[in-house]
């Protein structure tokens, strides 16, 4: 009997280039390290998942993940999830909650695993 091969993520298969630019002692860097883990735990491939957000300091975690990610702009990040969990029934998506506010842009952007940006998750 052959047995399969089962990939499995460690906590940096889910974490991108980009350095998180949040305050000295901000408690966004342990949860991007505890989303890390938990995605690894959950066992995922990226691409099967996506992060949404608004706007403020833990907005950035979509960025911050090879996950595919979609800045929102205030209060519309679960509708997007939602949306995208109908025209992508088996993509798990979450949201993380804002905990500050700051400067966004009114467009919102999608952002694919590869990091690539464009206005549309079917692009």
């Amino acid at each position: 009997m052959a047995s399969a091969t089962i990939d499995r993520y460690q906590a940096k298969d889910y974490k991108s280039e980009l350095k998180p630019i949040w305050c000295p002692a901000c408690g966004d860097f342990g949860v991007v390290q505890a989303v890390y883990r938990a995605l690894a735990a959950i066992g995922r491939p990226p691409h099967e998942i996506a992060f949404v957000s608004g706007i403020g300091c833990s907005s950035r975690i979509p960025g911050y993940t090879t996950a595919y990610g979609f800045n929102s702009v205030h209060g519309r990040a679960l509708p997007i999830a939602q949306g995208i969990k109908l025209a992508r029934p088996s993509c798990s998506c979450s949201w993380p909650a804002a905990t500050a506010t700051a400067s966004r842009s009114a467009a919102a952007t999608w952002r694919t695993p590869s990091g690539a940006t464009s206005t549309s998750p079917t692009s």
